[in-house]
């Protein structure tokens, strides 16, 4: 598994891991059960606010490796075609020194 698709799938597991997050605290706020108290609320709150802040900043750092990453493995794959274009028209020159 390359890094790209290793960080997908955590940036993958970062949304879902977010969704159920936001759909519990939906739930939590909706029951409004009286056993929730105020401060437990606020803390709940505190707790979702400062998820949602590490989210953004893994997604953000997710995104920026794998930008970076398509860049390096480009200028390989361009130094990799030269070469190989290079060797082709060696061979064509001088077919017998490989045989």
């Amino acid at each position: 598994m390359t890094i790209s698709k290793k960080l997908r799938t955590v940036q993958i597991l970062l949304i879902v891991v977010t969704l159920l997050v936001f759909v519990l605290s939906a739930q939590i706020h909706a029951a409004g059960a009286p056993v929730v108290a105020e401060n437990a609320d606020v803390v709940w709150q505190l707790i979702i606010g400062l998820f949602g802040i590490l989210n953004t900043i893994l997604m953000g750092v997710i995104v920026w490796i794998i930008n970076n990453q398509s860049g390096i493995f480009g200028r390989i794959g361009k130094l990799e075609a030269a070469n190989q274009v290079r060797a082709a028209l060696c061979d064509e020159r001088h077919p017998e020194s490989h045989r």
